[in-house]
């Protein structure tokens, strides 16, 4: 997914733990009997509440951002409008952007009016039934619980 910048837009970092959201989505491994936690659109897989992107911020045009930052959405209300009802597998987790950490505001949706998007080289999930899944594996017992 793109994160669309106005021209002038630059990276800042951080001063203090900035609180974010994180749409993520989940699949069955039969291969390992396991599930699996992934980014939508991009794919990137995700093995602990600590996300990083890669080093390379890789720019589609001056006003798109599509590879180096990690994508989330600044409000809960943007997130669940924006996409959440598209994607069946998908779940929105309480997330920040650590203290220190480089990011950027933009838009999921180009020219728009409003910034309801972060980009970061770094989010850490701290949601309850994010950490509760890592430790267990265990999507179906909680099912009712993690989506939104």
């Amino acid at each position: 997914m793109c994160l669309y910048i106005k021209e002038d837009t630059k990276f800042k970092i951080a001063e203090e733990d900035i609180p974010c959201w994180k749409l993520l989505e989940f699949c069955y491994d039969c291969f390992h009997n396991k599930y699996v936690c992934y980014t939508p659109y991009a794919h990137f897989p995700i093995i602990n509440h600590n996300i990083e992107a890669d080093n390379n911020i890789k720019y589609d045009s001056k006003t798109s951002i599509t590879l180096g930052v990690i994508h989330c959405y600044i409000n809960e209300k943007d997130a669940k409008q924006t996409t959440l009802y598209h994607l069946p597998n998908a779940f929105l987790f309480k997330a920040i952007i650590p203290k220190g950490t480089k990011y950027i505001e933009g838009s999921d949706k180009k020219n728009s009016y409003y910034n309801n998007n972060y980009g970061a080289k770094c989010i850490k999930i701290i949601d309850s039934r994010f950490i509760k899944w890592m430790k267990t594996n265990e999507l179906l017992q909680f099912y009712t619980e993690i989506k939104i």
